[in-house]
């Protein structure tokens, strides 16, 4: 920048004087004034016009550089017009709710009562029997027929027809099973259906005659006891008939 200033200020000053020279043509000592003069204000002039070429060379760098941030700044937001406050409308009172028919609860079907059923009536009295030899040696057999509700028998034991009996021993028909309940000793007893519906007891206790009676029951008890029937093992004479007081 500086050579180019300098060259400028050369040409300058030679041209001036060429001109003087030609327009005024003086002694050397009044040129040499005269052209130091007009060098001074070229100078001067050439100055200004230095500076004024940088400063616009400077407007020019800074306004480029402003149009490369222009797309990183935003523009300034313009002020919005502020909105206009509408006066609050008025708020009307809500309308009262109206309390909602109560609902009435639906009816619920009464749950059926289970109801337990009433035992079994206690059964009847067994009535047909009868007692007589067994097929072995010492052994007394009773038949009877079977009674309506009867779950079970039991037979009663005694040596004479006016008692005391005891009992003997039992059969529950679901089963089968044969409770010995005779409190002396004894050889042989049981209890089994026979064909018909009807049961038969039969004994082998201590070879002699005897005398019985047999009771139906269930669970709701034992029913009355039958008539009296007494029978003799093999070889022995008829049983003697009971009294009617032992029926």
């Amino acid at each position: 920048m500086s050579d180019e200033l300098s060259a400028m200020f050369h040409a300058a000053a030679t041209e001036e004087a060429a001109a003087a020279a030609r327009e005024y043509p003086l002694a050397p000592a009044e040129l040499d004034r005269f052209v130091g003069y007009v060098r001074r204000r070229r100078a001067t002039r050439v100055t200004m016009l230095a500076v004024g070429g940088v400063v616009i060379v400077g407007a020019m760098a800074f306004g480029i550089g402003h149009m490369g941030n222009a797309n990183t700044v935003p523009p300034a937001a313009s002020p919005s017009p502020s909105p206009s406050v509408s006066p609050s409308p008025s708020v009307s009172p809500s309308p009262s709710v109206s309390p909602s028919p109560s609902v009435e609860p639906s009816a619920v079907a009464p749950t059926p009562t289970e109801t337990t059923p009433p035992p079994p009536a206690v059964p009847g009295r067994v009535t047909v029997i009868s007692a007589g030899p067994g097929g072995g040696s010492g052994e007394i057999r009773v038949d009877w027929g079977t009674v309506a509700n009867a779950t079970g028998y039991r037979v009663y034991r005694s040596a004479s027809p006016d008692g005391p009996f005891a009992r003997s021993a039992s059969i529950r028909i679901a089963t089968g099973a044969v409770t010995i309940e005779i409190g002396i000793p004894y050889e042989f007893i049981t209890i089994w259906p026979l064909s018909g519906g009807s049961l038969e007891y039969v004994e082998a206790v201590d070879g002699q005659p005897a005398c019985f009676r047999v009771a139906a029951f269930n669970s709701a008890g034992e029913g009355h006891r039958s008539s009296v029937v007494c029978g003799n093992p093999p070889g022995w004479p008829p049983a003697p008939e009971p009294s009617p007081s032992s029926s």
